[in-house]
C-alpha cells in the first residue's frame, strides 16, 4: 500500500504537486524518489534518485538511478531546473553533500522544493530514521546556508491530531538565483 493513501501524506503531496504545476518544469531531479504520483506528471526529462530498487518508468526520458545521494553523484551538470527533496532532510545528518549534489544538477536558474516533518522530538533518535529535526528557522538556515534563496517556507498542516501522529510539515520553495525576476510569490509570472 502506498504511504499516499494516509490523509498527512496525501495532503502534503497535493501541496507539492501544486508547487510543481505553478513552476511547469521541464526536468526534474528527485532525490529520494521512491514511487510517487509526481512520477505521472509529465516532463521531458525526470531522473529519480533512490536507496532502493525501483520498477522501470514507462515514460521516454524518465530514467532511476540506485545510489546513495549523500555521495557524490556522477550527474549531468546544471541541467535540471526543479529538485525535489522530499521527506528526505530528517533522515540524514549530511546536508551539506546532498547539496552538494542539488547544486551541482541544478540549472543556475533552477528551482528547489524540499519537504520534512515539522520538528518532532520524539522521533528523533539514533536507531530511528529521523535523525534529526526541523523548524520553520532550522529549514530557512538549512537552504540558505547552502546557497540558495528562500521564496516561500510553510508550514502544512496534516488535519490529523498530533497524539495520533499526524506529521504537519514544513513545505520550502527555494532557487539557486540571488533574484529571480520570473517569481511572484504565488507563481511565475
Amino acid at each position: 500500500m502506498s504511504r499516499y493513501f494516509a490523509l498527512d501524506h496525501r495532503i502534503r503531496l497535493d501541496y507539492v504537486l501544486h508547487g510543481i504545476r505553478r513552476l511547469n518544469p521541464k526536468k526534474v531531479i528527485d532525490f529520494g524518489c521512491g514511487q510517487t504520483p509526481i512520477q505521472n506528471l509529465q516532463f521531458d526529462a525526470y531522473l529519480g534518485i533512490d536507496l532502493f530498487d525501483m520498477p522501470s518508468f514507462n515514460k521516454p526520458n524518465y530514467k532511476f538511478m540506485k545510489a546513495n545521494y549523500e555521495e557524490p553523484l556522477d550527474l549531468p551538470l546544471n541541467f535540471f531546473d526543479l529538485a525535489l527533496w522530499l521527506e528526505g532532510p530528517e533522515h540524514t545528518l549530511k546536508h551539506k553533500q546532498v547539496f552538494d549534489n542539488i547544486r551541482k544538477a541544478l540549472a543556475p536558474d533552477g528551482f528547489l522544493i524540499i519537504t520534512c516533518p515539522n520538528e518532532k522530538k520524539w522521533v528523533v533518535h539514533p536507531q530511528y530514521e529521523h535523525k534529526c529535526q526541523f523548524g520553520l528557522a532550522d529549514l530557512r538556515s538549512l537552504v540558505e546556508e547552502n546557497g540558495f534563496t528562500v521564496l516561500e517556507i510553510a508550514e502544512v498542516y496534516s488535519r490529523i491530531p498530533p497524539h495520533l501522529i499526524g506529521y504537519h510539515w514544513l513545505y520550502c520553495l527555494a532557487t539557486l538565483a540571488k533574484y529571480d525576476p520570473r517569481y511572484v510569490k504565488g507563481g511565475l509570472k
